[in-house]
């Protein structure tokens, strides 16, 4: 199995489209551990919905504010 894991984004959404523009679609699933940041969850998870597999995630001590749905 492949999985592509990372975390700690912070807010950071260049960081995030520049992994995407680097990453095929060859992976099982995507797992992130925390800390997306409370600006721009829409666009993160928009983002992750492209690659073709499913995505994991937990909240971080970032995440407070975000709504589970």
């Amino acid at each position: 199995m492949r999985f592509l894991a990372f975390s700690d984004v912070h807010n950071n959404l260049a960081c995030v489209r520049k992994m995407r523009a680097r990453e095929e679609n060859t992976f099982d699933a995507v797992l992130f551990g925390g800390d997306i940041g409370r600006k721009i969850p829409e666009q993160f998870f928009a983002i992750l919905a492209s690659f073709e597999c499913p995505v994991f995630y937990v909240y971080g001590n970032w995440d407070v504010d975000l709504s589970p749905d």
